[in-house]
C-alpha cells in the first residue's frame, strides 16, 4: 500500500505538474484514481484493525503490481524492437527524456562457491609452479586474496553480508558472528520497520 499511515495519504497525481502530458492521460487519471481509493479503504480498514481484509487487499496489490510489471517490460521490449529496426540506440522522448537499448546478457546459476575456490586459488598460487606465493605477514596473504575478490565482486555499502542465526544456545550458526566478528563494528545498523509477509494471490481466471 502506498502509506504506511492509517489516516493519511501522501499519494498525489501522476501528471500533475508534467510539461507533456501523455495521449492516455484518462486512462492513467482514471488508474490514479482507483489507487487512492483503494488507500483511503486501506486507512479505514487499518482504522478498523481488520487484519483480514487488509491483507487481502495487499495481496491484490501485489497481483496488480506484477500484471502492471508484464505489461511495462513488454513495451520496453516493443521499444527496443522499433529502435533496433530503425538502427537506433537512443532517442529523445519530448517530455519524458532519453530512451536508450542497451544489450548484454544475463547470468544466473552461479557456481557461487566454486567460483570464489578459483578466485582465492588465483591470488594465493603461483600458475607456473603450482607452489603457494610466499608471503611476508598474515595481512600480505589476506589483502591478496582481498584484492582478488574485489577484482570480482562488488564490494559496496549495500553489499549483503550474512551476520548469522541464533541458535538457542546463544551462539551463532554461520555468518560473520560465528567468526566472532561483530557486524555493527563495520556498517550502520538500522531497525526495520514490521511488515507482514502477505501470500501470494493465486490467479483463478
Amino acid at each position: 500500500m502506498p502509506n504506511m499511515d492509517s489516516t493519511t495519504t501522501s499519494i498525489e497525481p501522476v501528471t500533475a505538474g508534467l510539461d507533456h502530458q501523455p495521449q492516455n492521460i484518462d486512462v492513467i487519471a482514471g488508474v490514479r484514481q482507483l489507487i487512492m481509493a483503494m488507500d483511503d479503504r486501506r486507512a479505514e480498514l487499518a482504522e478498523a484493525g481488520d487484519v483480514d481484509n487488509l491483507a487481502h487487499g495487499a495481496a491484490d496489490v501485489d497481483l496488480l503490481i506484477g500484471e502492471f510489471s508484464v505489461v511495462k517490460r513488454q513495451a520496453q521490449a516493443d521499444i527496443a524492437k522499433v529502435m533496433a529496426e530503425a538502427d537506433e540506440r537512443k532517442r529523445e522522448v519530448p517530455g519524458l527524456g532519453v530512451v536508450e537499448v542497451k544489450g548484454g546478457f544475463d547470468r544466473k546459476n552461479w557456481e557461487s562457491g566454486k567460483v570464489l575456490h578459483r578466485v582465492i586459488m588465483e591470488a594465493i598460487v603461483d600458475k607456473e609452479t603450482g607452489e603457494i606465493h610466499s608471503f611476508d605477514s598474515p595481512t600480505a596473504f589476506a589483502t591478496a586474496v582481498e584484492n582478488n575478490i574485489r577484482a570480482c565482486l562488488g564490494m559496496t555499502g549495500s553489499t549483503a553480508w550474512k551476520v548469522g542465526e541464533r541458535k538457542p544456545d546463544g551462539t551463532y550458526k554461520g555468518g560473520l558472528r560465528s567468526l566472532d566478528i561483530d557486524p555493527t563494528d563495520y556498517c550502520d545498523e538500522i531497525e526495520r520497520p514490521r511488515l507482514a509477509i502477505i501470500p501470494k494471490r493465486k490467479v483463478t481466471s
